[in-house]
């Protein structure tokens, strides 16, 4: 049965599945910060009563296989990196170091050595010819030379418009994903807030200091 999720909708608990049929097409990693955002921000996921039961959604598809936790990438591996095994919901940190993978990810990364490569597109929608079981065919991808170029290719795209707040994440995932993550994408931000009974000292240092926290201008007009 599908799990159907309204905007409006509050929960004390969510399932895995959410996080894995909403995983947003750019990510080959979701940081754990970024997947507790989602539930303020994006209309595909449900308010939650305790912000701590992202911990236990994700500790159970851990457990089932759904899921991995995984850290910072060290000589090429994730440390540290847990699959289909029990995790405490509190060993699991919420924060821009420690992330999520798709159970796809996970299983490539733990197959034997010698066993044939997955390979991940760098850019949706993209297509190549795999090595041939058996071969000893090294595949190296560059999506920027191995692209072909045809006449009918822009070197350029512009858009400006104006997004309601509750369709930013929609905006991402349908719009900005298409570009590939490896693009050369610049964003200019504009905002514009004018709440009823206007903004407290306490609201508008909250904001600089979140701005701070992203690496961004805190200055606000």
């Amino acid at each position: 049965m599908n799990e159907l999720v309204h905007v409006d909708e509050i929960q004390s608990g969510i399932s895995p599945n959410l996080l894995v049929r909403n995983w947003p097409p750019a990510f080959r990693e979701w940081s754990t910060k970024a997947v507790r955002d989602a539930f303020f921000a994006s209309p595909l996921f449900p308010r939650l009563l305790n912000p701590d039961a992202i911990k236990e959604t994700i500790a159970r598809g851990v457990s089932n296989g759904q899921l991995a936790y995984v850290g910072k990438t060290v000589g090429g591996k994730y440390l540290p990196f847990s699959f289909e095994r029990t995790i405490n919901t509190a060993d699991i940190e919420i924060s821009e170091e420690m992330f999520i993978v798709s159970k796809e990810t996970a299983q490539d990364l733990t197959k034997p050595e010698g066993s044939a490569p997955t390979l991940f597109p760098a850019e949706v929608g993209d297509t190549r010819e795999l090595p041939k079981p058996g071969t000893d065919q090294t595949t190296t991808y560059d999506s920027a030379k191995s692209r072909p170029q045809t006449s009918q290719q822009k070197s350029e795209l512009t858009w400006a418009g104006k997004i309601p707040s509750q369709k930013w994440m929609n905006f991402y995932t349908k719009v900005l994903t298409k570009l590939g993550v490896t693009s050369d994408l610049t964003l200019t931000v504009k905002v514009e807030c004018r709440p009823e009974g206007g903004l407290s000292p306490q609201k508008m240092e909250e904001i600089k200091s979140a701005l701070r926290e992203l690496g961004l201008d805190d200055r606000i007009d």
